[in-house]
């Protein structure tokens, strides 16, 4: 007889490795999913104050941007000669 390389596994030895691969691979999902939420978290609040800080700058620059003088009622000027 040829011997066998490796391990000799029953059906059972085979079942509980594959469902503690699952098992690992189960947390492994979950404790990537609960990171993920939380850099979410993190770049929505950043997102949040970049528009809040590019609002502001845009009145303040509008606000500052130079009006013509609105005309004034009743007075009528002359054209320029």
């Amino acid at each position: 007889m040829t011997s066998v390389a490796g391990e000799l596994q029953s059906f059972a030895g085979l079942s509980k490795k594959l469902k503690d691969q699952d098992k690992s691979l189960g947390d492994r999902i979950h404790a990537i999913e609960r990171e993920q939420t939380y850099y979410r978290g993190i770049g929505a609040r950043v997102l949040a104050i970049a528009v809040g800080f590019s609002v502001n700058w845009l009145k303040d620059t509008i606000a500052a941007k130079p009006q013509g003088q609105p005309p004034v009622a009743g007075v009528v000027s002359a054209p320029p000669k």
